[in-house]
This record gives structure tokens, sequence and C-alpha cells, in this order.
């Protein structure tokens, strides 16, 4: 996926793992029914 970084503002080939914040996956896991 070719576009614009929110974090550098670099046109240039942007990861998919990126398109969810670090934040989003620890609060998921943290509040997730099982551990």
């Amino acid at each position: 996926m070719h576009g614009i970084c929110a974090l550098c503002q670099d046109e240039t080939n942007l990861k998919e793992s990126h398109l969810i914040p670090k934040f989003v996956g620890k609060w998921l896991k943290r509040t997730s029914a099982t551990e």
C-alpha cells in the first residue's frame, strides 16, 4: 500500500501493521475475556 506516513509525512510504501496503533493492541490484550 502506497501513501503518506502519518508520523514522518514521507510518501512511501506503508506497512499494514501500522494501521492499528500499538496502544490499541495493548488495550485489546488487557481487556480481552481470555488471557
